[in-house]
This record gives C-alpha cells, sequence and structure tokens, in this order.
C-alpha cells in the first residue's frame, strides 16, 4: 500500500471516530427532529426573511437589526433548538482540535 493510500486510510478512520461520537450521533437525531418541528422552522424562516431585508436595505436600519435579534433570542429559548446549538458547538470543537493538530503537524513538516 502506498503512503497516499495509508494516509486516507487514516482519514477514514478519523471520519469514522467523528461519526460514532456520541455528540455527534445526538446532533444527528436532534436535526431530524428539528425537521419535523413547525415552530422552529417557522421562526428560522422568519429570521432568514428579516436578515434579507436587512441586506437589501444596507444593513443600515437598527431597528431591523434589534427585530433580528429578537428573533434570535425567541428561537434559542426552545429547548430543542437550545440543545442543537450546543450539540453543534461540542461537534464543531472537535472538528476546530482536529483540524489545530492538522496544522500543527504540517507546520512540523514543513519547517
Amino acid at each position: 500500500m502506498d503512503e497516499k493510500a495509508k494516509i486516507l486510510k487514516q482519514v477514514d478512520k478519523v471520519i469514522d471516530a467523528i461519526v460514532q461520537d456520541e455528540s455527534y450521533r445526538k446532533l444527528e437525531i436532534v436535526k431530524q427532529e428539528l425537521a419535523n418541528h413547525s415552530e422552529i422552522l417557522t421562526r428560522i424562516e422568519r429570521i432568514k426573511s428579516l436578515q434579507k431585508k436587512y441586506v437589501q436595505n444596507g444593513m443600515k436600519e437598527r431597528e431591523q437589526k434589534n427585530k433580528i435579534e429578537e428573533e434570535k433570542a425567541k428561537l434559542e429559548q426552545i429547548p430543542l433548538y437550545a440543545t442543537y446549538l450546543e450539540l453543534l458547538e461540542q461537534v464543531n470543537d472537535t472538528l476546530r482540535m482536529i483540524e489545530y493538530k492538522l496544522n500543527d503537524l504540517m507546520e512540523q513538516i514543513i519547517q
């Protein structure tokens, strides 16, 4: 097996470990639950619409920005969505750690 194949095999192992991680598995379950939660979906669409208007108006209207922040706060008060954000942060932390270690390794190789 050549070096490239060995590296790709190890990358596959890292991906498998991420997918098997408890936070990742829980995140996938919560994402499925979110997809069926009409109140959350409605609030997300409302926020997207407000953000679109805000950008179209040159991001100058403070009232629109405040409305977006109010809607986000309401959304984040829904326990399922709060859980989603928490799990997403945990998974992102894991990915950042992997990225940091890979960057560190590349710097050592380059030097």
